[in-house]
């Protein structure tokens, strides 16, 4: 099972939910992993000195540090009281629009392996962070990113989490990324004592596959054929007798996965999507337009983005690099 050792939650006095620092937290402890709490000043220039509306620049930057450092102190006392004892915290600055540069420069710098952050989609310092128009944490942070929606309010545990499973060619097989996300959504299943799912999409275009708007007899056989070979793979992989898949847990979907998977999504109650970002075009480094990516503006749950083995950020650990 993959279980996380170096995590690092990203937070904002305006957006960052409780709920989803209490769930970190939770899976820090169960995995005896480190966790360090960072936020990052954006919304503030570092050097006040060119403000010529603010009298004492000094003042003002040391009142900005420490009502920062009071909040981020209270998410670290709040770590350390769900059982978490290897615990840091950090406060950085950042050009406007340049946060993620900083997030992924950490994770590169002190090896995160997974990084936890609220995404609030109407906040402009939330969508400069995850929506830059070039760059983001979807597409350059190394390492796992969890994001949620501040907007869903979080259960108690969660039910059920899905592993969002891709074809590679015709054939959808539990290796590769697909392997590593499988194990990624079974360590968080484990953790929370949740139903663990696997969903696919098969894109059906120009209505092949369709008969009478129900799908073609051929088409059902083999998503059945498909789906008794994803259930014998993917619980070779799992360790944990009890998150073994039946036939309900495996959904096989017709249609394009930013099109069904949001409704299966809702409908089946999945608290947690866990899915793999693939590089586009051949462009190391670069994840242009991936599903992950766009699946965050169509579901109201949290989504986990895992990268491949191979992927390696085009940002540095030098700014100037």
């Amino acid at each position: 099972m993959k279980h996380f050792k170096n995590i690092l939650i990203c937070t904002h006095p305006e957006f960052t939910d409780v709920e989803i620092v209490d769930r970190a937290a939770k899976i820090a402890k169960g995995s005896g992993a480190a966790v360090k709490v960072m936020h990052v000043i954006a919304d503030y220039p570092e050097d006040m000195n060119s403000w010529w509306n603010v009298r004492n620049p000094k003042e003002l930057h040391e009142k900005i540090l420490r009502e920062r450092q009071n909040f981020v102190e209270g998410i670290v006392e709040r770590v350390k009281a769900a059982g978490v004892t290897n615990i840091e915290s950090a406060l950085r600055w950042s050009k406007e629009g340049q946060e993620f540069l900083v997030v992924v420069r950490e994770v590169l710098k002190h090896e995160h392996d997974l990084v936890v952050i609220t995404s609030r989609r109407k906040n402009r310092l939330a969508k400069l962070v995850l929506e830059c128009p070039s760059l983001d944490l979807f597409r350059h942070c190394p390492c796992a990113l969890w994001v949620t929606q501040s907007q869903h309010k979080l259960t108690k545990s969660f039910k059920r989490v899905a592993a969002t499973l891709r074809s590679e060619g015709n054939q959808v097989t539990c290796t590769g990324l697909n392997a590593k996300v499988l194990e990624t959504a079974a360590s968080v299943a484990e953790s929370e004592g949740s139903e663990l799912h696997i969903v696919h999409a098969l894109p059906v275009y120009g209505g092949h596959g369709l008969e009478n708007n129900r799908l073609h007899p051929d088409l059902v056989a083999h998503l059945e054929k498909v789906r008794h070979e994803l259930k014998v793979s993917a619980n070779a992989r799992l360790d944990n007798e009890s998150l073994k898949l039946t036939d309900e847990r495996i959904h096989l979907l017709a249609g394009a996965p930013v099109a069904v998977i949001p409704d299966f999504v809702s409908d089946t109650g999945i608290d947690l999507l866990i899915m793999g970002t693939v590089a586009r075009g051949g462009i190391p480094g670069l994840l242009v337009g991936n599903t992950a990516e766009k699946m965050l503006d169509h579901v109201e749950c949290g989504v986990l983005a895992v990268k491949p083995d191979d992927f390696v950020s085009v940002v540095t650990l030098e700014e100037n690099a």
